[in-house]
């Protein structure tokens, strides 16, 4: 799917968001922080950075035939935006997603790649607990460089992996090749499925 687009709309597509919009037809999508969407009143709750200076951002997208179109405040005037983001993570939660472990890592690395919403796995607490389980880790690392993309580790893991896990993250970030959007070039650190903490890491 696209980026937020700013141009206008084709009225035909006007004519099936306007009959088909409903607030439970959002889910949560990642932005950075030049989103043209923060600049034009968009819905979204700050990730990483502040209100005032944000970095990566969750926007409430509606999947149309053509891409996505964004949850804004303006339209309060028909829908419930409360309802809206919290019906949003619930079909996020209710998502099928296929994890993959890797043998070349001990099968201590989980990943999901190829879907649109791959990297939003990391604001789902119950996909994110089944990945505590499934690698029988208290804490994780995940790496969403780009959209897209999403690896965990955990972070009990032997340091030669970790070392390998940051490595692959970093050439992912710094690869102008990949056609991928880029997200962070953070980690992130996760436990109970929830965010505890964000930080840099190179490999030692």
């Amino acid at each position: 799917m696209s980026e937020f687009d700013a141009i206008p709309m084709p009225k035909a597509l006007e004519k099936e968001i306007d009959s088909t919009i409903d607030e439970k037809a959002f889910l949560p999508i990642l932005k950075a922080s030049d989103w043209v969407g923060l600049e034009c009143g968009a819905v979204r709750q700050t990730l990483l950075g502040t209100k005032d200076d944000p970095k990566l951002v969750v926007g409430f997208g509606l999947d149309t035939s053509e891409h996505y179109v964004f949850l804004m405040g303006k339209d309060a005037s028909t829908i419930n935006l409360e309802n809206a983001v919290r019906y949003a993570y619930e079909n996020l939660d209710a998502m099928p997603v296929t994890f993959e472990l890797y043998e070349s890592f001990d099968n201590k690395l989980v990943k999901a790649m190829g879907e649109p919403l791959s990297s939003e796995i990391i604001l789902s607490v119950k996909h994110m607990l089944k990945i505590h389980e499934v690698l029988d880790a208290k804490q994780l690392m995940v790496s969403i460089p780009k959209r897209g993309r999403f690896m965990a580790i955990s972070r009990e893991a032997p340091q030669q992996l970790l070392n390998k896990f940051a490595c692959i993250h970093n050439h992912t970030w710094e690869d102008d090749g990949y056609d991928d959007v880029p997200l962070t070039d953070l980690f992130f650190v996760v436990e109970n499925g929830e965010i505890v903490d964000v930080l840099t890491w190179q490999p030692s």
